[in-house]
């Protein structure tokens, strides 16, 4: 295999299968020259004037109430987006999409806090980027609404990844976390999709399952190996996350080399517009701007993402207020994230 994938401290990726290794064999040299900067940027402090991924929220509603969820902890803190949900206007989507192709942007992932199968659209939205040429577009997804035809569209659209949300392989530990879902009917959906992924005959989108370790729950990753290895193409774990906690590193921080590849890989645009430093930054706190008022380019070049770069490389990451109180740092003793 030739992917190559970044440090990242509390994401763990355990298994690959036959035909992800066909799907790796399959890309094109552009796919892989985007994975090969995926991996060295962040390390070389890389800028390429430009994001090599762009993170689009298309909604902020969502089908579940699951506790581990930013959209579903500490409620009286919650962003009003939770409140009153709403989608992603198509058209600036387009707009961005076609800035994307033109800067070179390799990637789009259609997902932050939401349930994208609740978009109308959304097939739609995938669609017009791989017909402007992105060369790799993802979606992640809690698979309850991934009906027969849903699996099909996904598939004639395009899609390169397909990523699952399924957060313990035992039944009624499952529905208690992911409130509102069955565990036998989401199940049975993840396995019909690559079924008929198999029947259509395309290598994409290659599927993924993941699971958060949720406390109490930690030796449950080898029975999820178990029930996924034979149907999906990647089976991997995240450490949990406790949104209500405040992470903040009062000392101690000195001592931690740390700087943070999603300042060198990706964009992060909430679903009003509002641009965000990284995927922890949902309340848009380092005041960039909004998208809908400047370019993509612009967005990345911002004095303020560009004097959080340079923090970051000169390990004075501490030094940036949002980043003093990020989780990864728990994870993380020495080395780039």
């Amino acid at each position: 295999m030739s992917e190559i994938t970044p440090v990242n401290p509390n994401f763990h990726e355990e298994y690959y299968s036959d035909h992800y290794k066909k799907w790796l064999e399959s890309k094109s040299e552009r796919y892989n020259d985007y994975r090969r900067k995926w991996s060295e940027n962040p390390v070389g402090y890389i800028d390429e004037g430009y994001p090599l991924n762009l993170d689009i929220d298309v909604t902020s509603a969502c089908n579940l109430r699951c506790p581990m969820c930013l959209r579903n902890s500490n409620a009286e803190k919650a962003n009003p987006l939770f409140r009153k949900p709403k989608h992603f206007d198509f058209d600036l989507y387009k707009r961005l999409i076609d800035e994307s192709a033109q800067l070179g942007v390799y990637a789009v992932k259609l997902l932050w806090v939401g349930e994208p199968l609740v978009y109308p659209r959304i097939v739609e939205m995938i669609q017009y980027a791989k017909d402007k040429g992105i060369e790799d577009v993802i979606l992640t997804s809690n698979a309850v609404l991934l009906t027969e035809k849903m699996s099909r569209d996904l598939i004639n659209a395009g899609l390169d990844k397909l990523y699952f949300s399924f957060d313990t392989p035992h039944k009624e530990a499952y529905e208690k976390i992911r409130v509102g879902a069955k565990f036998d009917e989401v199940f049975q959906n993840i396995k019909r999709f690559n079924e008929i992924r198999a029947e259509m005959n395309s290598l994409s989108p290659t599927t993924r399952a993941a699971m958060v370790i949720m406390p109490g729950h930690e030796s449950s990753f080898e029975d999820y190996k178990v029930l996924f290895s034979d149907i999906v193409d990647i089976v991997a774990y995240l450490d949990y996350i406790d949104f209500d906690k405040d992470y903040y590193m009062a000392e101690g921080y000195e001592n931690i080399e740390f700087s943070c590849s999603q300042l060198w890989h990706r964009l992060h645009v909430r679903v009003d517009g509002e641009i965000c430093v990284c995927c922890s930054d949902y309340d848009a706190a380092c005041g960039i701007g909004n998208i809908k008022d400047m370019t993509i380019k612009d967005a990345w070049n911002s004095e303020k993402l560009t004097e959080i770069r340079s923090l970051h490389q000169n390990m004075r990451w501490f030094d940036v207020g949002i980043c003093r109180h990020c989780p990864i740092t728990s994870f993380k003793s020495s080395g780039s994230v």
